[in-house]
C-alpha cells in the first residue's frame, strides 16, 4: 500500500509539473499583448516598406524626366488652327533668290487650307526665332544657310556686344558663311532654352546644309521645343537642289501624305552635286531614343545601388539572423529537455 501511494504521489507530481511547464509555453507563445505588439510591428514595417516603394517610383519618374527632357511625357498640343498656318522663312534669297519657290510653295499651302507668312532676309532675325513658337506655325519652312557647328543663319549683323550672354552660351554664334557679312546664327542652345513657348506639334524644314548630319543637335531641340518632325539634309546642299526636293515635300505633303511618305519621294531628288538626301528625325525616333537610354542608365544604377545598400545589410543582418537561429535552437532544446524531465 504504501509503495502504491508513494507511485500515486510521483505521479501526480511529474503531472503537476508537466501541467506547469505546458501553461508556462503556452503563456509565453499566446501572451495577447505580445501578439498585438507583434503585430504592430508588421503593420509599421509595412507601411515604411511602402513609403520607400512610392519614394522609389517618384524618384524614378523624376530621373525618366531629366534625362528624356520630358519627351515620354509630352501630349500632344493643339493650339487653335496651328496646323493650318504656314510660315516661310527665306534668308537665302539675299544671295540666292528663288520667286518661282516661293510662288510654288505658297500656292500648294494655301490651295490646301493653309495660310501662309512670308518672311524676307530683312525680318530673319534673332528676335523671330526667339518668338517663333508664340505664331503658332503647324509648318515652318525654314530657306536659310545651316551649318554643323553654327546652326541657323540669320540676316541680322553679327556684333560683339549684342546678346552678350547668348553668346557667352554658345547660344548664337558668329555665321561662317563664305563671301557674306557676318551675322548671327541661331544654335540648338538658342532653340531649347531662348525660344519662348512651344510649338504645336510642327514639322520643321530646315532647307540649308547638313541639318541631320552626324549629330543632329539643332533638329533635336526643336523636337524639344514641341515639333513632331524636323526634316533636314543628310550633306552639304546647293540652292537648286534643296528649293526643288522641298518643293516636292510640300506639294506632296498638302496633298495629304504623311512625312515619311512625302520625305521619301522627296529623297528620288537628291542634290545633284553632293548627292545628299532628304530625311526626317520625329518626336517618335527621340523619345524611343531617350527611353532605351534611360532604361539602361536606370539598370545600371539599380545594381550599384542594389550593391551599396543591400551589401552592407546582408553584412550587418547575417550574424543577427545567425545569432537569433541559434538562440531559437537553444530555446527549443531547452524546452525539450525540461519536458523530458518532467515527463520522466
Amino acid at each position: 500500500m504504501k509503495h502504491l501511494r508513494r507511485t500515486d504521489d510521483r505521479d501526480a507530481s511529474r503531472k503537476s509539473g508537466f501541467d506547469a511547464l505546458l501553461s508556462k509555453i503556452i503563456s509565453a507563445g499566446g501572451n495577447p499583448v505580445k501578439s498585438r505588439g507583434h503585430s504592430g510591428n508588421r503593420r509599421r514595417r509595412a507601411r515604411t516598406r511602402h513609403v520607400y516603394a512610392l519614394a522609389l517610383i517618384a524618384l524614378s519618374l523624376a530621373l525618366g524626366l531629366m534625362l528624356t527632357n520630358g519627351s515620354l511625357w509630352r501630349l500632344p498640343s493643339s493650339v487653335g488652327d496651328a496646323a493650318h498656318r504656314a510660315a516661310v522663312i527665306d534668308e537665302l534669297s539675299l544671295t540666292n533668290p528663288n520667286p518661282s519657290f516661293i510662288q510654288n510653295v505658297t500656292a500648294s499651302l494655301r490651295s490646301s487650307g493653309y495660310s501662309v507668312d512670308y518672311y524676307p532676309p530683312i525680318q530673319v532675325t534673332v528676335e523671330l526665332f526667339r518668338n517663333l513658337p508664340s505664331k503658332d506655325y503647324g509648318l515652318i519652312i525654314i530657306r536659310s544657310h545651316t551649318a554643323v557647328d553654327a546652326g541657323i543663319i540669320t540676316d541680322e549683323p553679327y556684333s560683339q556686344s549684342k546678346y552678350v550672354y547668348e553668346q557667352l552660351t554658345n547660344q548664337l554664334v558668329d555665321s561662317v558663311v563664305p563671301y557674306e557679312p557676318p551675322s548671327f546664327a541661331i544654335a540648338a542652345g538658342f532653340v531649347g532654352s531662348e525660344m519662348q513657348g512651344q510649338l504645336p506639334d510642327s514639322t520643321v524644314i530646315l532647307m540649308g546644309c547638313a541639318g541631320l548630319r552626324g549629330n543632329p543637335d539643332l533638329a533635336r531641340a526643336f523636337v524639344d521645343r514641341g515639333a513632331k518632325f524636323v526634316v533636314g539634309w543628310d550633306d552639304v546642299v546647293t540652292a537648286w537642289g534643296t528649293d526643288t526636293a522641298t518643293t516636292v515635300l510640300v506639294h506632296r505633303l498638302t496633298q495629304g501624305l504623311t512625312v515619311n511618305q512625302a520625305v521619301a519621294l522627296a529623297r528620288s531628288y537628291p542634290d545633284p552635286v553632293y548627292n545628299s538626301h532628304l530625311g526626317y528625325l520625329s518626336w517618335d525616333q527621340v523619345s524611343g531614343q531617350r527611353l532605351n537610354s534611360f532604361l539602361y542608365n536606370l539598370a545600371n544604377g539599380s545594381v550599384i545601388v542594389v550593391l551599396l545598400v543591400l551589401g552592407p545589410a546582408i553584412a550587418i543582418l547575417i550574424p543577427k539572423i545567425l545569432g537569433g537561429t541559434w538562440s531559437g535552437l537553444a530555446g527549443r532544446k531547452k524546452n525539450y529537455l525540461e519536458l523530458r524531465d518532467a515527463t520522466k
